[in-house]
């Protein structure tokens, strides 16, 4: 869930309760969930991304 406030400015801002506004919910339906999870928010080491992935990784229905 994201933070509403957070969206309204441009921001994102992970959410695991309920916030004033309400949280934004996000349904991510893909083939390779782990793929678009890490594609939104890979991981770092020393603030560099481990791994990038490329859209066309990400595949379709």
């Amino acid at each position: 869930m994201l933070n509403k406030q957070a969206a309204a400015v441009s921001k994102v801002s992970f959410t695991d309760g309920e916030s004033p506004l309400g949280p934004i919910t996000v349904m991510i339906v893909s083939p390779s969930p782990e793929k678009v999870i890490d594609y939104l928010a890979p991981r770092t080491h020393e603030g560099k991304p481990v791994r990038v992935v490329k859209p066309e990784e990400l595949g379709s229905d």
